[in-house]
């Protein structure tokens, strides 16, 4: 069975790009991404957000 899916960038595309954003508090969504995010799930998309996270590498906090 084959699902519609939707692949998202998190840093400058959801959320706004600060540098090494990993404490949820932190996070502030771009305008819209939020909707966007709900209206696909209502359409049946599955979603996924990916990123990466260079400070887990040089060893700014962990997973």
């Amino acid at each position: 069975m084959k699902a519609k899916a939707v692949f998202f960038d998190r840093d400058g595309v959801l959320n706004v790009d600060v540098a090494y954003l990993y404490k949820i508090e932190d996070l502030r969504w771009i305008d819209g991404a939020r909707e966007a995010v709900a209206y696909l799930t209502q359409l049946g998309y599955k979603i996924f957000i990916v990123t990466n996270q260079s400070g887990i590498a040089r060893g700014y906090y962990t997973v």
